[in-house]
């Protein structure tokens, strides 16, 4: 089929997002000298294997962000779809993370390397410290941080490579999915 019988229309805002799904989403967890918080992150990605870097974009006006500003760490938590509820509880509200984390029903533990703690029951989480925050010009802010440690539960396959399981999607904004075996969203 050739550009010419396809049917192209301009998207903007969450749709130029959508464009890109699915893409997994986890949960972010702040500490340090402020009291846990907690917010779920779709936009998150690798950018280094040594040393091990992440990409995380967030709004500067979150509570996370100035928690993880100060602080300059924080926990990547990878969850499976059993969070889903929960995640839609934490995106939904503003503020600090008392109030999420006793809605959701989510239960944290201390972190290891850092002071920012992790989801109890998550496949997988990374201790990250912040190596830097770079305003791109938009609603969202990057941040550039270094996983100093990383723990999961997921398994191995015959080459050594980790196989993740049931690793939460975002398929669109406010629906979540995983992934079979065969590639397939459910």
């Amino acid at each position: 089929m050739s550009d010419q019988e396809l049917s192209y229309r301009e998207v903007t805002g969450r749709d130029v997002a959508a464009l890109l799904n699915p893409r997994p989403v986890v949960l972010i967890t702040t500490g340090g000298t402020f009291a846990p918080d907690i917010a779920p992150v779709a936009w998150v990605t690798p950018l280094s294997h040594e040393p091990s870097l992440v990409g995380v974009a967030l709004r500067p006006v979150s509570a996370n962000y100035k928690s993880l500003s100060v602080s300059g760490e924080f926990v990547l938590n990878v969850v499976g779809p059993q969070f889903a509820d929960a995640i839609d509880i934490c995106g939904a509200q503003h503020g600090h993370g008392r109030q999420k984390l006793e809605q959701s029903g989510i239960e944290l533990d201390p972190g290891e390397a850092v002071n920012a703690p992790h989801v109890r029951g998550a496949i997988s989480w990374l201790e990250c410290m912040v190596e830097d925050l770079l305003e791109v010009g938009g609603d969202h802010s990057l941040i550039v941080a270094q996983v100093v440690a990383a723990h999961t539960t997921c398994p191995v396959d015959e080459k050594g490579r980790v196989i993740s399981p049931d690793t939460l999607l975002c398929l669109q904004h406010g629906a979540y999915g995983t992934l079979d075996a065969e590639g397939c969203h459910h």
